[in-house]
């Protein structure tokens, strides 16, 4: 681990598998919920299964040779006259200088890019939709800009109806919803409490409203979990950004 993304998320999965509680990422024993726990999650069983150093790193390599099947999968699927050059796309993506550097990188974009390619590949399908599910567990509704998003602009501004094909089925997006939300629906009920004695809401509030300003992001899960936390508001959101 050599760079300060990777170390941030070995750390907390370090912490997940030291201490048992895989439910709410933490970060020198102060709650990080600034990001969905996917990457937490494999980091720690990768470390439980090969060692903290290469085990961190295995499941994005993993989730690296996912995008390149997808890739192969969706250039059949998608272009036609393509389909005898399903090897040529995987070699120009593998050899990619950047995709190589993310997919070695413990970081929630290996993950991510995994779950919007499984979307790609196979839609419509319900596989395409668990794909969303796994980039929303891996890095929050941006999965909706690099899925969702295309299709409804092609769907409303050339008025191509048929795109939205590519959401069905629509019992699908249960599948979607069973992945992705469970752990947000448990992280909020875990660490939302009624406000502690001597800490008003406003004081919370104000808190938050001087990160933003700082440039600091602060979600909703954060700002409930600093109403439900024993620590200083300013100590749980500062805490979001190390």
């Amino acid at each position: 681990m050599f760079e300060p993304t990777e170390t941030r998320y070995a750390e907390i999965a370090r912490e997940m598998q030291a201490s048992g509680d895989w439910l709410v990422p933490r970060l020198n024993g102060i709650m990080h919920l600034h990001k969905p726990p996917l990457a937490y999650w494999a980091a720690a069983i990768g470390m439980n299964v090969m060692g903290e150093d290469a085990g961190a790193r295995i499941p994005a390599a993993l989730a690296g040779v996912v995008m390149l099947i997808a890739l192969a999968c969706a250039t059949r699927r998608r272009f036609a006259t393509l389909a005898g050059d399903s090897p040529l796309a995987i070699w120009l993506l593998g050899s990619a200088v950047l995709f190589v550097g993310l997919a070695r990188s413990l970081a929630s974009d290996p993950f991510l890019g995994a779950g919007v390619a499984l979307f790609w590949a196979c839609a419509p399908s319900p596989w395409a939709l668990a794909g969303i599910g796994i980039g929303f567990l891996a890095k929050g509704p941006v999965v909706l800009v690099h899925t969702l998003l295309p299709l409804l602009v092609l769907a409303l501004w050339p008025r191509n109806r048929r795109v939205v094909g590519l959401l069905a089925p629509a019992w699908g997006w249960s599948i979607a919803a069973a992945i992705a939300l469970p752990w947000f629906v448990a992280v909020i009920v875990k660490t939302t409490l009624p406000p502690r004695s001597g800490v008003a809401l406003s004081t919370v509030l104000v808190t938050a409203m001087s990160a933003c300003s700082s440039g600091v992001t602060v979600t909703v899960v954060e700002l409930l979990a600093v109403l439900g936390s024993s620590t200083p508001p300013a100590v749980v959101i500062d805490a979001t950004t190390l």
